[in-house]
C-alpha cells in the first residue's frame, strides 16, 4: 500500500510499479503468465482510489506512453 508519508513522485512511482506487477509475462523468453488474482486489481485499485485528480492524469499520461497510445 501507498504510504501517506511518502512524497508525491514516489507514491506515483510506486503505482506504476504495482500496475508493471501486473503484466507478468517474460517478453524475451515468451514464459509462462501467471493469472492476475482478485488481490492483484484491487490493490491497484486501492492505490489508484488515493491519488488526487492531478495525480491521476500524470499516472494516465504515464501509462499512454508507457504503452504507446496516440492522443486524438
Amino acid at each position: 500500500m501507498i504510504e501517506k508519508d511518502i512524497r508525491q513522485g514516489d507514491r506515483e512511482k510506486n503505482l506504476l510499479n504495482a500496475l508493471l506487477k501486473l503484466n507478468r509475462v517474460k517478453l524475451d523468453e515468451g514464459g509462462p503468465v501467471k493469472p492476475l488474482t482478485l488481490a492483484d486489481y484491487l490493490k491497484v485499485g486501492i492505490q489508484n482510489s488515493s491519488l488526487s485528480e492531478d495525480e491521476r492524469k500524470e499516472m494516465q499520461a504515464l501509462l499512454d506512453k508507457m504503452l504507446g497510445v496516440k492522443k486524438k
